[in-house]
């Protein structure tokens, strides 16, 4: 069981969410524009894959980091 439940109904949820979104937004259209990210990927599609990432267990924190810049990596473009 987790230690506390997360109240997504909260003011201060609806708050974070809304300043995550504020700020992640602008700068993934910025790296999209800027050929770095994918164009057919948005910003609500990456904040889900790395939230389901993050949520998964590990053996250590090392294969956590490693997962995710697995996942990271596919949303890069290609430079080649």
């Amino acid at each position: 069981m987790h230690a506390f439940q997360l109240n997504r109904d909260s003011e201060m949820f609806r708050a974070s969410r809304v300043a995550m979104y504020e700020a992640g937004e602008p700068l993934f259209t910025r790296a999209q524009e800027a050929g770095e990210a994918r164009r057919d990927a948005s910003f609500d599609d990456v904040l889900r894959m790395i939230t389901g990432i993050i949520a998964t267990g590990y053996v250590s924190d090392e294969q956590r980091g490693r997962v995710l810049r697995f996942a990271l990596d596919g949303i890069r473009t290609d430079k080649d």
